[in-house]
């Protein structure tokens, strides 16, 4: 939950985080960093899940991070969940996250930087629709055949056309 919801944020950032109890630490190195991730979880009263999109529990994560050679930084970040509770414990909430990041970066981080999406102009119809199907299939074939980098996969597409014909099911 971010600021485009600024009334529900305010709400959730108010609740009682300091009486809720420690759900999940984890701490883990990587990537140049040193990070340790934090979980609490709230189960949210029916005067609240009216106002906050009908959810079932409220999830507070507290990122530290330190980058090798450079000052810690935390980010405290709040997210909805409609999952109930014996449904989706705090272990879970925590890899539902940890999983949501991954496709962020997998995915839609490949799309903004290779592609340069979020600068693109098509805004109407079903363009920015098919736009993205035609992303994920040139991301996926790439893939498939073995590219780790996309962006050095589509220069080589750009310099010799011809193997992008390579990319394509073989079809009776």
């Amino acid at each position: 939950m971010k600021g485009n919801r600024p009334r529900l944020h305010r709400r959730l950032t108010t609740l009682p985080w300091n009486n809720a109890r420690l759900d999940t630490h984890d701490r883990s190195r990587g990537h140049g960093r040193a990070e340790t991730r934090s979980l609490k979880v709230l189960i949210l009263d029916d005067d609240l899940r009216s106002e906050s999109l009908n959810a079932r529990q409220a999830v507070q994560v507290r990122r530290w991070r330190r980058p090798n050679g450079k000052p810690a930084s935390i980010e405290t970040v709040h997210y909805l969940t409609n999952l109930p509770p014996a449904t989706a414990g705090p272990d879970d909430l925590a890899r539902l996250i940890r999983g949501h990041w991954g496709i962020e970066g997998r995915l839609h981080l490949v799309r903004d930087v290779a592609f340069n999406e979020d600068h693109h102009r098509a805004r109407t119809g079903n363009a920015p629709q098919n736009l993205a199907v035609l992303r994920n299939t040139a991301i996926t074939l790439h893939r498939q055949n073995g590219a780790t980098g996309i962006q050095p996969a589509l220069r080589a597409g750009n310099r010799k056309p011809e193997r992008l014909l390579d990319l394509l099911p073989e079809t009776t």
